[in-house]
C-alpha cells in the first residue's frame, strides 16, 4: 500500500504542474494578444500623425501620444 500511495502523491503532483503550465500558457496568450492591441494602436497614432504632417517634417517626439491602457 506503501507504494501505491507515494504513486498516486506523484500522479498529482504531474497533474498540478501540467494545469499550472496550461493556466500560464492561456495568461502568455491574452497578454500577447493585449500587447498586440497596444502597439497597432500605437502605429495607427504615428500613422495618422504623420499622415497630418509634411513629409519633411521630422518630428518624432512621442510625448503627446497617451497610451490607453487598461
Amino acid at each position: 500500500m506503501k507504494g501505491f500511495t507515494h504513486d498516486l502523491f506523484i500522479e498529482t503532483g504531474v497533474l498540478l504542474v501540467s494545469v499550472k503550465l496550461i493556466l500560464l500558457a492561456q495568461k502568455n496568450v491574452r497578454t500577447e494578444e493585449n500587447l498586440k492591441q497596444h502597439f497597432l494602436r500605437i502605429e495607427e497614432l504615428l500613422m495618422a500623425r504623420t499622415a497630418s504632417e509634411s513629409p519633411l517634417k521630422e518630428n518624432w517626439s512621442l510625448a503627446r501620444i497617451e497610451p490607453n491602457w487598461p
